[in-house]
């Protein structure tokens, strides 16, 4: 495919991908999809923004030949480094070797990690611009969308938005832009909304808030058609399918359970009953051998708190709980209240089976209730307490529940479980509490932003503003830093603190084990 201009000196020179049937081992595709990158010309310097899926680098470099020599590109704006956006820049710093990469420190270690070389580079923060010389590109945080490095480049003359994956679709067409396109893509642009970004609608949600306050002529996205015609229409969609829809005010809990011979039944009975007595939840329960799937994840994805049954089986939960648990994603089911019951045989795996898989959804999880064969009426009591134990939980979290992230800390392949001061060369601190970071053992998890953004907002510079939140807050925030990347130390002992036990995240942690 050769390069399109889309305005005067902005240049497509991404390339199709028509016969793509499967996208990053999840997405079936029925019309393949492309790999949309760009080149902006100013009258002091060229930039481009991202580059294509590394199979597919001669070609992108063949495009770039046709608008300018290699040797003059100054910039490659990197806004997202999965390597079907990054996969070409090793051969571009091959051919330009004086190349300055313009990104944020997310995507600066993932670089690092993907070329495996050194190279220049200029980092930028929310609201930082490029001047190119009668264009420039202003940078808007982007985090979550659907990495934690993500940004969006606006270049402020034209009116176009750079949107990264937002906006996007998996669509090849070699007419590229939306109003050449006779066929109909709203329903590949819905998929790639569900499949990649729906699980950030919060992200989306703060996203489409700076978007709307900019003037715009076309919105370039990563993949599928450029879009400049009907950009409402399309914004318009992304709101209605972000905006959550008004819901009782009474948070929800989803029991779903199956049993072999009616006792985890009679468990979930009993469980129910207690959960119905107290008054405070919405409920709904599903028969997971008689519930679509989608029905099932619909629900568990609005809901508060979580109750999984199973029977063990063969030493294990049985198919239609794993075809559950293993359809749900981390980052939909991070900070449910859960816990798991079930009646067993002649061994009792399923439960804990279930709580562990919990703990790698990073639910907050409390102990699971399991009883061999068919429950007494003592036993259903003892199920009522159960419920009685998981309400609480769910109205106060702080009790009864596992610390938060602990197999996330302990299979973390950076964390050291030490503090060498020396290797946490970044420090943030106030009158009363000092926040450390050390920047390459970060694995970027996003716990910290995700949990407390009034402290810690990676598009911003400085990232860690201590007097965000109170000192307390802070602590519990790091100290489930699955890294262990930051750490804390109190200079004073401040009275949100004083009953706090110091974690993980304090620097004398591990001296003291």
């Amino acid at each position: 495919m050769a390069a399109i201009k889309i305005v005067p000196d902005v240049y497509g020179v991404g390339v199709q991908d028509p016969d793509l049937k499967l996208f990053d081992v999840i997405m079936e595709l029925d019309h393949g999809t492309s790999y949309n990158a760009y080149l902006v010309r100013g009258s002091d310097h060229i930039a481009l923004i991202d580059t294509v899926k590394e199979e597919f680098a001669q070609e992108y470099a063949d495009n770039l030949a046709e608008i300018v020599e290699l040797q003059e590109i100054d910039y490659l704006v990197v806004q997202h480094a999965e390597p079907d956006h990054a996969g070409s820049i090793r051969m571009l710093l091959d051919k330009v070797p004086g190349l300055t990469i313009v990104t944020n420190y997310a995507a600066y270690t993932f670089l690092k990690a993907i070329v495996n070389r050194e190279f220049k580079v200029k980092f930028v923060a929310h609201d930082g611009e490029l001047d190119l010389g009668g264009k420039r590109l202003r940078f808007i945080g982007a985090p979550l969308l659907h990495w934690p490095e993500t940004f969006y480049s606006y270049l402020v003359e034209d009116e176009i938005l750079f949107s990264s994956d937002t906006f996007g679709s998996h669509f090849s067409d070699d007419r590229w832009f939306n109003d050449l396109i006779d066929r109909d893509f709203l329903p590949d642009f819905k998929d790639y909304y569900d499949m990649i970004l729906g699980h950030f609608k919060k992200y989306i949600w703060s996203a489409l808030k700076r978007i709307k306050a900019l003037e715009l002529k076309m919105i370039c996205p990563a993949h599928g058609p450029i879009l400049r015609e009907n950009l409402e229409y399309y914004i318009d969609l992304y709101h209605d399918w972000t905006i959550k829809p008004k819901t009782d005010e009474k948070p929800l809990v989803v029991i779903a359970y199956t049993s072999a011979y009616g006792y985890t039944e009679k468990i979930m009975a009993a469980v129910k009953a207690e959960l119905e007595a107290g008054g405070q939840f919405k409920m709904e329960v599903f028969e997971l051998t008689q519930t679509p799937l989608t029905k099932v994840k619909e629900a568990i994805h609005n809901c508060s708190g979580l109750l999984i049954g199973s029977p063990t089986i063969n030493k294990d939960a049985v198919k239609p709980v794993w075809d559950l648990l293993g359809s749900l994603s981390p980052v939909d089911t991070n900070g449910i209240v859960a816990s798991a019951f079930g009646s067993f045989g002649w061994s009792g795996e399923a439960v804990p089976n279930i709580i562990l898989r919990m703990r790698m959804l990073r639910m907050r999880v409390m102990p699971g209730f399991r009883i061999q064969f068919n429950p007494s009426a003592e036993q259903i009591e003892e199920a009522g307490q159960f419920a009685r134990e998981f309400m609480q939980a769910v109205l106060q979290p702080e009790e009864k529940l596992e610390k938060v992230l602990i197999y996330q800390r302990e299979i973390n392949p950076l964390n050291p479980y030490s503090f060498e001061a020396e290797n946490y060369k970044r420090k943030y601190e106030n009158e009363d509490i000092i926040v450390y970071w050390n920047p390459d053992q970060c694995t970027h998890d996003t716990n910290c932003f995700v949990s407390l953004s009034s402290v810690f907002a990676p598009e911003k510079t400085p990232w860690v503003n201590v007097n965000g939140a109170d000192v307390a807050t802070i602590m519990k925030t790091i100290d489930a830093c699955p890294s262990g990347a930051l750490k804390y130390n109190l200079k004073t002992v401040a009275a949100s603190a004083e009953k706090i036990e110091k974690g993980p995240g304090w620097v004398g942690y591990y001296d003291k084990k």
